[in-house]
């Protein structure tokens, strides 16, 4: 049986011989697998963690296990999402309240929709909650109830903004006006993908300073003793 026209050839301009492995014929697949441009599982392993400074033994991917695991989870093998204890409240607290005009992007965890996670402490325990309440809170304007959502002015909740001036609370009402305004509503054709205007991201310090408070919780109690 001949071969059919639609049947798949060499990506290699001018080969029109039937493609045998990654879109090349037998024979560019082996010049491939020769050249320079190839590079077997061995000398992936030899060579070590692709990550620059990192001196681990590779595990996969061309990472080491852990630069590995934060591609995986994360996206970017550099980004950490699970910060060392206590490292969300001393950013918290070199940075609020925060004076700058424009966005200021949640340097720790997100959720699938881009806005920031942070843990809080409740009386059943630590609770996973949206970063903007963590700052409103921290800012001094707890949430009213348990109804109310955190709208953002600029737009760009959902790429992590968390600047107190942006914020306010109001209704589900409100926030679905809000979002249909700005053009980010899930329900919109065409949604933004990328953030509108300037921003600014103050990276945390890893190493957490000993005399911190530990929780949110702990913060505006601070607050509230020094008022």
């Amino acid at each position: 049986m001949g071969q059919g026209t639609d049947a798949p050839v060499c990506s290699h301009k001018g080969c029109g011989k039937k493609t045998h492995r990654r879109g090349m014929c037998q024979k560019h697949y082996k010049a491939f697998r020769t050249g320079p441009d190839y590079r077997p599982m061995k000398r992936l392993k030899d060579a070590g963690c692709a990550v620059d400074g990192c001196d681990l033994p590779y595990h996969a991917k061309g990472y080491c296990s852990a630069h590995y695991t934060r591609s995986e989870r994360n996206g970017d093998p550099l980004v950490i999402k699970c910060p060392p204890n206590g490292s969300v409240e001393v950013w918290l607290q070199s940075t609020m309240p925060y004076d700058g005009d424009e966005c200021l992007i949640w340097p720790f965890a997100r959720d699938p929709n881009g806005y920031g996670r942070a843990r809080r402490k409740t009386a059943n325990g630590y609770k996973s909650a949206l970063a903007s309440h963590v700052v409103m809170e921290v800012c001094g304007s707890p949430r009213p109830s348990t109804k109310h959502c955190c709208l953002h002015s600029c737009g760009n909740g959902h790429f992590g903004c968390v600047n107190p001036k942006h914020m306010r609370w109001g209704t589900q009402a409100e926030n679905i006006e809000d979002m249909m305004r700005h053009g980010t509503h899930h329900s919109q054709s065409g949604k933004r993908k990328e953030i509108d205007g300037p921003y600014v991201v103050i990276e945390p310090e890893i190493e957490t300073a000993a005399g911190h408070p530990a929780t949110v919780w702990a913060i505006t109690q601070q607050q509230e003793s020094a008022a």
